[in-house]
């Protein structure tokens, strides 16, 4: 068995036991870390009643936070993780090595922003917690911002040049890139700006995750609701395979895909498509349905009656 495959079923396994990659999990171990440092920080300042960023009581950095905590445990830093974490630059100095670091994070937020893509996330969160223990949380969030408020500038020109050249055109050129407030916004909470959040919003994300447990969502259908409808309307239409609309292929596409990801659903899919009435036609049973999705109404009462 080659080392690939190898890797290949390690993957399978892992997201077969977690419903997850193993690259989205480790961008989460790596966000958990820097979350709790955050959030331990500002309530010791609040117990104590200092600001949360002061020069005289200045914030904690990451690995030297993080050695004093698991040092107090038993755990102790690796040789090469206790030299980085020793290395402080001298004040104000460093300049060179603080802008590579935070053009490294810009630049892996541009990862983020097209991709989507976990390790991009990783690369982020490393050039962050680098920065912010060699130069300090302070002049790392000063540098950083300082490159997003230039980005922010260069677009709002563009969005302006493109406002006024389609005031003096009769038509509108819809090629190329366009630039307005609502892209500006959206481009920098899903990029720059989002990375930075992310570790603020991540355990508020969790927390919420672990109350909506205990409830059920009644406004949005689950996929086998989905699957079930789409295919009765296809029972109940008239209209040729070749003539189906693509949107509603990729829909149902979609669906399918989304139900194959998970064992459950997958077994729940299959029950019910192997049900049938007794005349052999597929039906809708009330046990199935959520009470969301009404059942479809038919020309012939022979659903009811099977049921």
């Amino acid at each position: 068995m080659s080392v690939a495959e190898v890797e290949q079923k390690i993957a399978d396994r892992f997201r077969e036991l977690f419903h997850s990659s193993w690259a989205r999990a480790a961008a989460s171990l790596v966000a958990v870390p820097i979350s709790i440092w955050i959030y331990a920080t500002i309530w010791t300042n609040i117990e104590t009643r200092n600001p949360l960023i002061n020069p005289l009581n200045p914030m904690p950095r990451p690995l030297t936070w993080w050695r004093g905590q698991l040092s107090q445990v038993g755990i102790h830093y690796p040789h090469w993780l206790d030299t980085v974490t020793e290395w402080h630059a001298p004040h104000n100095s460093g300049g060179v090595v603080l802008v590579a670091l935070a053009i490294g994070a810009l630049g892996a937020t541009v990862g983020v922003r097209r991709s989507g893509a976990p390790g991009f996330y990783i690369l982020a969160f490393l050039a962050f917690i680098l920065s912010a223990q060699w130069f300090g949380p302070g002049r790392t969030i000063e540098v950083y911002g300082a490159m997003i408020f230039l980005l922010v500038a260069v677009a709002v020109v563009m969005a302006v040049r493109s406002g006024l050249n389609e005031r003096r055109r009769k038509t509108i050129e819809r090629a190329g890139m366009q630039f307005d407030m609502a892209s500006i916004k959206y481009g920098l909470m899903a990029g720059p700006v989002g990375v930075i959040l992310f570790p603020f919003l991540y355990p508020i994300i969790l927390l919420w995750k672990a109350v909506s447990i205990l409830g059920h969502d009644q406004g949005r259908p689950g996929a086998i609701e989905l699957l079930r409808n789409e295919l009765y309307n296809l029972e109940q239409s008239a209209t040729l395979l070749s003539d189906f609309p693509a949107a509603k292929a990729a829909r149902l596409f979609a669906t399918v895909q989304l139900i194959a990801a998970s064992p459950v659903m997958s077994r729940k899919a299959l029950d019910m498509l192997s049900y049938r009435g007794p005349t052999g036609a597929r039906v809708v049973r009330h046990e199935d349905l959520t009470g969301v999705w009404p059942l479809p109404p038919t020309e012939s009462g022979r659903t009811r009656s099977a049921m």
